[in-house]
């Protein structure tokens, strides 16, 4: 099996640009993020914030960067994304011909740390590749 995947996101409708979620040696790490986030409590309300951004942004609705920007990380072979709430936030990727792809999640806490780790994840797809997928 190959060591990246996607699978469609069932957390939005019908979108005009389709929502995947990234599979990583099948561990998918947004649902791990969101089971952490619902298990601690205290942000949970923010993951349906952030999963009606991205609703908005692949129904081609544009909104402030205070909700969803591209992220300047230097010279990556994929255009990286972030939609925020107040303490969460999701990073994306966009594949030519398939849509968004949900990467990871993160707290604005530790988004240092996870912007160095969505920069060596997004060179490691990169290099190995996402299979096609049926759609």
């Amino acid at each position: 099996m190959p060591k990246f995947t996607i699978q469609r996101s069932e957390k939005v409708g019908n979108t005009r640009i389709r929502l995947f979620k990234l599979i990583t040696n099948q561990v998918c790490p947004i649902d791990e993020f969101e089971k952490v986030i619902e298990y601690e409590g205290a942000f949970a309300h923010e993951i349906d914030k952030i999963y009606a951004i991205l609703e908005c942004v692949c129904n081609l609705t544009m909104l402030p960067k205070t909700m969803y920007r591209v992220l300047q990380l230097g010279d990556l072979p994929f255009q990286v994304y972030e939609a925020k709430s107040s303490s969460l936030r999701f990073y994306l990727i966009k594949l030519e011909k398939t849509g968004k792809v949900i990467m990871m999640g993160g707290r604005k806490s530790t988004q240092n740390a996870d912007l160095k780790q969505i920069t060596r994840l997004a060179k490691e797809i990169y290099s190995h590749g996402i299979p096609e997928t049926k759609i």
